[in-house]
């Protein structure tokens, strides 16, 4: 897997007015309190440096800091499939342990209920070792705590200490993804609150407190409280506070999203196999809307929760019925290639950035609005004649697609497909939107290939579009790390084109070694896109390291890849066509000299040569290979 956001209805809902923005499509920044997560909102993407603040993406601006440099976590790079963590330490000496800690908010207690997601990694245990804590000291201003402790067992503070209690018999092992989850409900009959691993209930716990009070405490991540020398001793990749005890069907999406994210198997309620490697990995933004009963259902995500597209329900629901959506490109463009319909067509332009929709339906056929965020989807294009979009399906993950849908609306930049039948058309498989008059109904600016060549003591800067709509200009970014970018140039663009334009630059002022460079393109309106980035060594090349590409030739979809003379450093992988478009790029981390690892492309690649290229600081590397169909 890879790396790389109510109640309605007939008789049995009322339409939400408002988008749920918040993970997985579930909730807003009224009940998510908070939401970190180590892939974003860190002050530092560095392996290994310390980290010290951790930006809360909720909209709340829960954030947690840590002003001691001894007591700072670090970023953890491809610790959960792919995806970062931060790192806390073991240090159990005074004023050294690691944590983090936010300032006191009334929507991180105040209330009757609280759902809490966590998704961890012990490399220590026993003694208290905290996930998360809102209190002064030990029963002073207390509100909750969840941690790792005796035996280890995971306990539970709800409102003081006075009702403690722990998941025995369960206990829980170091080197282990763990997703956890703490339930408490003070409007219901006790036992009040509940404890899940991987969506299985693990234990219910009693508690008397029917809900927290408005405390005046800090709330921390790693330690116990504040002065307290306890460590963590681990990892966090992603934590999730609503500040509401959720629906069933609710959690059950949100764990559907951090057990696609992090690959941890469900145990129970595993609506969602686009997750799969038969089914493509389409790990990233995972969202979804559903029913488990009456008057728990979650009936809209919102298309920024799964990058560019959402899905409203209309009708049809019945207990346990679910639809989720993931997909697996963390940039998008639009592509000319891959267009090939069954009948309908032809189609101009497509986006590259596909959805597996996974619907689980029980009986009634189910109607939804499909909706395509222009500006969500990474497009600068303003979307115009609704009958030239179509909504495209195609039951694997190659081949002809089939035109589900004409669009039946435009408003702003969202594009509406209006009560599409999840059941009596195509239900599980890959879905897209695509353009048959790109002139009329643009999607993004088509960028055909950027790449950049060492000539010299200067860096040149080629790129080539194929199509242009309302392209205000580029500018080219350059970067020593692939994390701080700085502006070196700026290049007007054509406007509006439907020919192939070759652009064309120069870094007079390279950096010496390995640099990146990046094409960003401004629409008039502001908006922008990225292209995918491009390695450069520049002065003096060490090849010392090797990597062997099989089988080869291949099919396209994926190959192994042995890394031999790298070690322990961080390595950027290319896949391009030999014209230099490039087709896939992801960080590895090798730490051995010879590490085979399996890749497994975003996209399949059209019959033809290709280089594969890795490059470090001190190392850059290609080799051919050869696609046959």
């Amino acid at each position: 897997m890879k790396i790389f956001s109510l109640a309605f209805g007939l008789n049995l809902f009322v339409i939400c007015a408002i988008a749920q923005t918040g993970p997985a499509g579930v909730g807003t920044s009224t009940n998510n309190s908070l939401w970190l997560k180590a892939n974003a909102g860190t002050s530092t993407t560095t392996s290994g440096a310390a980290i010290s603040t951790w930006s809360d993406a909720s909209g709340n601006g829960n954030d947690v800091t840590q002003a001691t440099a001894a007591q700072r976590p670090t970023y953890a790079t491809n610790v959960m499939n792919g995806f970062p963590a931060v790192l806390f330490d073991n240090n159990t000496t005074a004023g050294q342990n690691d944590y983090m800690s936010g300032v006191d908010a009334s929507n991180l207690d105040n209330t009757n209920g609280f759902t809490l997601f966590t998704v961890t990694r012990m490399n220590n245990l026993g003694d208290a070792r905290s996930i998360l804590a809102k209190r002064t000291n030990v029963g002073v201003n207390q509100a909750y705590m969840f941690f790792y402790y005796t035996s280890n067992y995971m306990y539970i503070d709800i409102e003081s200490n006075d009702d403690r209690w722990s998941t025995t018999p369960t206990a829980f092992t170091t080197g282990t993804n763990y997703m956890l989850d703490l339930y408490y409900d003070g409007t219901s009959a006790d036992p009040r609150s509940r404890v899940y691993s991987a969506g299985s209930l693990v234990k219910t716990g009693t508690e008397s407190a029917t809900s927290l009070i408005d405390y005046a405490s800090p709330f921390l991540i790693g330690s116990t409280h504040i002065g307290d020398n306890r460590p963590f001793g681990g990892y966090m990749a992603e934590i999730i506070f609503y500040r509401e005890a959720l629906n069933d069907a609710r959690r059950i999406i949100v764990n559907n999203y951090l057990s696609s994210k992090y690959n941890i198997t469900l145990a129970a309620n595993d609506f969602y196999l686009g997750d799969t490697p038969g089914n493509g990995d389409f790990d990233y933004d995972v969202a979804g809307i559903g029913q488990s009963g009456a008057g728990s259902s979650n009936a809209q995500f919102a298309t920024s929760a799964s990058a560019g597209m959402g899905i409203t329900y209309k009708s049809g629901f019945d207990n346990g019925d679910y639809i989720l959506a993931g997909h697996k490109l963390v940039t998008n463009s639009t592509i000319s290639t891959d267009i090939a319909v069954v009948s309908g067509g032809p189609l101009t332009h497509r986006w590259e950035r596909i959805w597996y929709i996974d619907v689980t339906n029980t009986s009634t056929s189910i109607l939804g609005d499909v909706v395509f965020d222009m500006s969500d989807g990474g497009s600068t294009a303003t979307p115009a004649v609704a009958s030239n979009y179509k909504l495209l399906y195609r039951a694997t993950n190659s081949g002809s697609w089939t035109i589900a849908a004409t669009a039946s609306s435009i408003a702003g930049d969202k594009i509406t497909f209006t009560d599409f039948n999840f059941s009596g058309n195509a239900q599980d498989g890959y879905y897209t939107i695509g353009t048959i008059n790109t002139g009329a109904s643009p999607l993004p600016i088509e960028l055909i290939s950027f790449n950049a060549y060492p000539d010299g003591d200067k860096i040149d800067l080629a790129w080539t579009t194929a199509a242009e709509i309302n392209n205000a200009y580029f500018t080219i970014e350059r970067s020593k790390d692939g994390e701080l970018w700085a502006e070196i140039t700026k290049v007007t663009g054509a406007g509006n084109s439907n020919q192939q334009i070759d652009y064309f630059d120069v870094d007079y002022t390279p950096l010496k070694g390995t640099s990146y460079y990046r094409l960003k393109q401004t629409d008039f309106d502001g908006r922008f896109t990225y292209s995918q980035i491009v390695v450069v060594k520049n002065g003096e090349v060490s090849f010392n390291g090797d990597i062997t590409p099989f089988p080869n030739p291949n099919d396209g979809n994926s190959f192994n890849l042995e890394f031999t003379g790298f070690s322990d450093e961080e390595v950027l992988l290319v896949v391009k066509d030999i014209q230099g478009k490039s087709y896939f790029s992801k960080m590895y981390v090798v730490s051995d000299h010879a590490n085979v690892v399996a890749i497994s492309l975003e996209q399949k690649l059209p019959a033809g040569a290709y280089l594969v290229v890795a490059s470090t600081d001190d190392n850059l590397v290609s080799k051919r290979i050869i696609v046959n169909q």
